[in-house]
């Protein structure tokens, strides 16, 4: 008997509307105390902005590979499809690159001006690097169109493929 009434008390203040009014299906709702102090807001961020800042640095890397392969492939074969498929990649991931080490940015100045004890040399040096290896990304870009626009245009040959 015992049971049947805590088990409807339960299932009264669960329900829609519950016990007095409040909605007992989520007790965190009613939880005080569950915004963070700035030094810890201002740690949360640092931790973000070195997250985009290495999501920044490997997207760079990876596309600045991708620039020496275009420029390799519009040497050899002038502007085929496979290159200019090749430099619209890169111009994507310039951007992907240049998105995270602005949210890093940003992120990294949020917690400065939360905590300024907060943010070590270390995250100035890695934001830093990040920025250096963007600004490479877009250099590096620029020379790949340049070298676009003046490559030939592909030849008919290199469009075959060999048949067995």
């Amino acid at each position: 008997m015992q049971r049947a009434l805590i088990l409807a008390g339960l299932a009264t203040a669960a329900a829609p509307g519950g016990y007095a009014g409040l909605d007992l299906s989520n007790p965190f709702l009613y939880m005080a105390g569950t915004e963070l102090s700035p030094g810890d807001e201002a740690k949360e961020d640092i931790e973000h902005s070195r997250d985009e800042f290495k999501k920044a640095k490997d997207v760079a890397s990876i596309a600045t590979a991708e620039v020496q392969e275009t420029m390799e492939e519009l040497t050899a074969h002038g502007r085929s499809d496979s290159a200019l498929r090749k430099e619209a990649r890169v111009l994507s991931m310039l951007k992907k690159a240049s998105e995270h080490f602005d949210s890093g940015s940003s992120l990294l100045g949020k917690a400065k001006s939360a905590d300024a004890t907060a943010v070590d040399i270390e995250d100035e040096h890695l934001e830093e690097d990040t920025k250096n290896a963007v600004e490479s990304l877009q250099a590096l870009a620029k020379e790949e169109k340049t070298r676009s626009a003046e490559a030939p245009a592909a030849s008919p040959s290199s469009r075959r493929h060999f048949r067995h």
